[in-house]
């Protein structure tokens, strides 16, 4: 979200979070599987978007009247549709598509290799570094 240009629409992180520059003054709401209901109702969370091995935090969103997004594994394959449901949530077409072209250039040697089971780390695209 924050590389489509929609840092201003995230109101908290967990605390994995905090590795992205942008984020270093979000608040913290998650940590270690534990969420704060205070700090929920505090920045008025009203959507979460959370990893797939953290699905028991979905429930706890959802009884407290918040809205879910369970990310998927990311594969090389799906990075760009993960990219394309972040654009469609906050409402950045255009920077979604620049983002794609960005990942798919950066990926391209990768794909060009074909088949080949390859382990492809993404550690910071905010800084080009793969």
């Amino acid at each position: 979200l924050s590389e489509l240009g929609a840092a201003d629409k995230i109101a908290a992180i967990d605390r994995h979070g905090k590795v992205l520059d942008s984020m270093k003054n979000t608040p913290v709401t998650v940590a270690g599987g534990m969420v704060s209901r205070e700090m929920l109702k505090k920045y008025r969370i009203n959507f979460a978007i959370i990893w797939y091995y953290q699905k028991h935090l979905a429930e706890i969103f959802r009884k407290e009247g918040i809205a879910c997004l369970v990310i998927d594994p990311i594969r090389l394959e799906n990075y760009p549709e993960l990219v394309i449901k972040l654009g469609n949530l906050s409402g950045k077409k255009v920077e979604t598509e620049k983002l794609n072209k960005k990942i798919s250039s950066a990926f391209a040697p990768l794909q060009a290799a074909g088949n080949k089971k390859k382990s492809v780390y993404i550690i910071n695209i905010a800084k080009n570094k793969l």
